[in-house]
């Protein structure tokens, strides 16, 4: 019976490629999750700063009727700040009251479709949103 199965045992050449065959693709596919979920935070939180800047920005000026700066200004800024992540003019909507009395609030709103490596994920939206009070 031992002998049967010596010739298993005696030649072990090439096992560890085949190992490293039937694994690495599972290593492979276990790194995109990460991966993405680090991009997906990171866009995230290049929006989410662009916004609430241009949201401190809106409140200080679009309120004051002094003031030259306009809605496509403000929307203008968040695209400059975004970067490679930056919306689309249509995708940025700006919510205040004319001429707002201190306590009333400027909303940003910001909507991206992010797209993954992988086809795996599908496209998610992404939406942020940032507020501030008028002073």
């Amino acid at each position: 019976m031992k002998r049967a199965f010596q010739c298993w045992t005696k030649n072990t050449d090439g096992v560890a490629s085949i190992e490293i065959g039937l694994l690495l693709p599972l290593f492979i596919a276990a790194l995109f999750p990460p991966i993405e979920y680090a991009r997906y935070s990171f866009t995230e939180h290049v929006l989410i700063s662009s916004v609430n800047d241009a949201a401190m920005l809106a409140a200080f000026n679009l309120a004051n009727p002094d003031s030259s700066v306009t809605e496509d200004d403000i929307k203008s800024f968040v695209i400059e700040n975004a970067g490679n992540y930056a919306p689309s003019m249509d995708e940025i909507e700006i919510t205040y009251a004319p001429r707002a009395e201190p306590g009333a609030r400027v909303t940003v709103t910001a909507k991206v479709d992010f797209e993954t490596v992988i086809d795996l994920f599908g496209d998610l939206d992404l939406s942020v949103s940032g507020t501030r009070t008028l002073f």
